[in-house]
């Protein structure tokens, strides 16, 4: 059966941090995302840019791939389930905004990067 091309917006991937996989079910984070739609991607991509870093090389910088994932997560992170504060408080949901303000930067480079890593094989997918 052939593959759709295109997307649902409300549909999501869960994604637990590789940290956390060990935990009980119940009890570990796990972050609802949902796939970018094309002209997301592309706007994430841009933060990715290669440049120049030494004479005849080209590379992504660190900084543009913090920036990549950010947007990454400003567009797909959609809630999550079991997050708890320092205290052991529950942490709601509010948005992808908080989200940036609540989660380290391990963190939001590895949710961010499952996100564009995601949109990636969907464009990868609509090209084959």
């Amino acid at each position: 059966m052939p593959r759709p091309f295109a997307i649902s917006k409300s549909e999501t991937f869960p994604y637990v941090l590789e940290t956390n996989r060990e935990d009980p079910e119940g009890e570990r984070v796990t972050f609802r995302c949902r796939t970018l739609t094309g002209g997301q991607r592309t706007e994430v991509l841009r933060y990715c840019e290669m440049t120049p870093t030494e004479p005849g090389q080209r590379s992504t910088t660190m900084r543009g791939t913090i920036d990549a994932c950010r947007k990454a997560i400003e567009f797909g992170l959609v809630g999550w389930d079991n997050m708890t504060r320092p205290d052991g408080k529950p942490e709601p949901w509010r948005s992808p905004t908080h989200a940036l303000q609540v989660l380290g930067p391990e963190a939001q480079m590895e949710v961010g990067g499952e996100i564009l890593s995601r949109a990636n094989l969907e464009a990868d997918a609509g090209n084959a």
